[in-house]
């Protein structure tokens, strides 16, 4: 099926997704230089992503998650600076990230690596239209790395190996997050509560489970009375009033 869908030169959209589709990638799959969106999502499909995804410049949406892959992801990715949405969770990608994947996809807007095998250190995403960052359950070991983007809206970083403190700066950095994960991980230090407090949009804030956290964030609660159980933090460390866990 594969050499047949390579003959499709005018090909833009190709969802294959949610079938039983096994083996591998083939190669050939960089003949489709037109595809603009393509979803593999959800299939059985497993060996390693084939260099050849770089070769489809005109990329701009591309599903990879629940599948079988391994290996390590492909440097050639970073060769898609069109590409809008990235999907690869859900698989047993190890490795490191590149960190071409981020300083030069900078037209990133969704990024879901989630539940993976990544490890080494957080790339930095420059992509100043990036709102959803899923990094989380791999195996990242770096201190956290904040992206470009005032857009961001969800940074999922929980379940790694992260270690340092967190930024204190990390409100104005992206100002307009409603859901921030960063449990955990190896994280220590003071929590940045006056920080913490202007994200006036926020509705979850995970920060327990981490190595040794600790602070008084009972600013937090009185900055954003709604956040109620949704702000988690290690009560044995930590003081929040409003907290309920953990």
């Amino acid at each position: 099926p594969w050499d047949a869908l390579t003959k499709l030169q005018s090909l833009h959209t190709l969802y294959l997704d949610r079938n039983k589709l096994t083996g591998s990638i083939p190669n050939s799959i960089g003949q489709l230089n037109t595809l603009k969106n393509l979803d593999l999502s959800g299939n059985k499909l497993s060996s390693t992503l084939p260099n050849a995804l770089g070769n489809l410049l005109a990329l701009v949406d591309l599903r990879l998650s629940d599948n079988d892959f391994t290996g390590e992801f492909p440097l050639e990715v970073a060769d898609l600076t069109s590409l809008a949405t990235l999907l690869a969770s859900g698989n047993s990608i190890g490795g490191n990230l590149p960190n071409a994947v981020g300083t030069q996809l900078t037209n990133l807007i969704v990024v879901r690596l989630h539940d993976n095998e990544l490890f080494g250190s957080l790339p930095y995403f420059a992509s100043p239209k990036l709102e959803e960052l899923h990094l989380d359950d791999n195996a990242f070991d770096s201190n956290i790395v904040m992206p470009k983007s005032t857009l961001l809206r969800e940074m999922y970083l929980g379940k790694n190996l992260l270690r340092g403190t967190i930024p204190a700066n990390i409100a104005s950095l992206s100002p307009r997050l409603e859901l921030l994960d960063l449990s955990f991980n190896e994280l220590s230090g003071v929590i940045p509560t006056a920080s913490l407090s202007q994200l006036t949009k926020a509705k979850d804030i995970r920060l327990n489970d981490n190595k040794d956290l600790s602070g008084d964030v009972d600013g937090v609660c009185d900055a954003l009375p709604d956040i109620g159980a949704n702000m988690r933090v290690d009560l044995s460390r930590v003081t929040c009033k409003c907290c309920n866990c953990c």
